[in-house]
């Protein structure tokens, strides 16, 4: 005998497919905003704000289809996980969307300086950024708690690389004041980015919370806790 999808088995369904055409919506706008650092092609302005309108109406869908699956039922486990990692996940990707085209609306003043790009690697540090982007919406769509630790691994990486990154700008502007206008421009466009990456991040761990009901915050603060206690254990014995 056939099974009879529920109403809320349904919801559900609908919820997956729906954030996930959200994830796929952020690849293609991070990976169209981005090629202002590695193409002499004009940002196509207009395309990437009906991208950012689209996200933001795939995040109303998901907080609308939220309501309505706890309205119908009160869901357990794994359900209520996916739920809860979907109303972050939305708000996420929405701000990934967001920065994404903030990053765009800079980009004729930064392409007027290519070498700067080049110098500071800019567009090493997009491409980055964007693959980490990409990998977690693959982590989110295929449930791959792998592909999510493997992204958390970098994530000390990713900060160094942006402190890095902007210290050299800082110090160029402190040389030559011509280049304060274009050198703000990149700071603005970097930290853009690495808050693009952080959202990236979040995503990853929701994932590990929706499959394996983990949160890594609470990990992270235990070896932060366990750390600074070995410290102050060796200082005392010393």
């Amino acid at each position: 005998m056939p099974h009879h999808i529920t109403p809320f088995e349904e919801a559900l369904d609908k919820l997956r497919k729906r954030v996930h055409e959200m994830g796929s919506a952020i690849i293609a706008q991070t990976e169209t905003c981005f090629r202002v650092f590695s193409s002499a092609e004009l940002v196509p302005i207009e395309e990437l704000k009906k991208n950012e309108k689209r996200i933001d109406k795939f995040e109303l869908k998901v907080d609308k289809i939220c309501q309505r699956i706890f309205a119908l039922q009160q869901p357990i486990a794994n359900d209520l996980r996916f739920i809860m990692s979907a109303l972050k996940l939305d708000n996420e990707m929405e701000r990934i969307g967001d920065l994404a085209y903030e990053i765009a609306k800079r980009a004729e003043s930064i392409r007027e300086f290519p070498e700067f790009i080049s110098q500071f690697e800019i567009d090493t540090f997009a491409e980055k950024v964007y693959k980490t982007v990409k990998s977690s919406v693959e982590s989110l769509i295929f449930s791959d708690v792998e592909i999510a630790h493997e992204l958390l691994r970098n994530e000390s990486v990713i900060r160094e690389e942006h402190r890095n990154i902007e210290d050299a700008i800082i110090q160029e502007m402190t040389k030559k004041s011509e280049v304060i206008l274009v050198a703000t421009n990149l700071i603005l466009t970097l930290r853009h980015l690495e808050r693009i990456a952080e959202h990236a991040f979040n995503i990853a761990e929701s994932v590990i919370f929706q499959v394996d009901g983990i949160v890594m915050k609470h990990l992270k603060k235990k070896k932060e806790n366990h750390q600074e206690k070995t410290s102050t254990d060796n200082e005392t014995e010393a």
